[in-house]
């Protein structure tokens, strides 16, 4: 979760569009309590809501199991504007950003990533922020090589 904090304070101190609207969460009852703790751990204030509350709070809302969690300190942040002002900061670095390429194959033991037209990045940290297809860029890595990303978007 520090990663969370820290993305937090770098689009604070750039002023960045940022909304701290907290998050409510609907899953099965087995994981609501396992979610709820790793939440607690990681300094996050975490509520869990019974049906009617959920419903006083959100219209609308439904629950399969009689309960909901809410973490206050999530926030929403444009993902274009994080990604334009480091895109922005990456270039007076001298860094570089790639967009849109299908074309990876990882060397992960050498800090590699070789690319079809010839070009072979180094790297020292590479973040992933692939979104959609984070899956696929993982697995290249040989990471999560079980798992396949369902879309899923939530409407009330």
């Amino acid at each position: 979760m520090e990663e969370a904090h820290r993305l937090r304070r770098w689009v604070k101190k750039r002023r960045l569009p940022f909304n701290p609207c907290g998050k409510v969460i609907v899953p099965p009852r087995a994981v609501l309590y396992i979610l709820a703790e790793r939440g607690r751990a990681s300094r996050t204030k975490v509520d869990l809501w019974y049906e009617d509350q959920l419903h006083k709070l959100i219209p609308g809302s439904r629950t399969a199991n009689g309960g909901a969690m809410c973490r206050h300190n999530k926030a929403a942040v444009k993902p274009i504007s994080v990604v334009s002002r480091l895109r922005e900061e990456l270039d007076n670095r001298g860094g570089n950003m790639l967009f849109s390429r299908t074309d990876l194959k990882a060397l992960p033991e050498k800090q590699q990533l070789p690319l079809s037209d010839g070009i072979c990045l180094s790297y020292g940290h590479l973040n992933n922020c692939t979104t959609q297809q984070a899956d696929r860029v993982a697995q290249a890595f040989g990471i999560g090589e079980q798992y396949t990303l369902l879309l899923l978007k939530g409407l009330i």
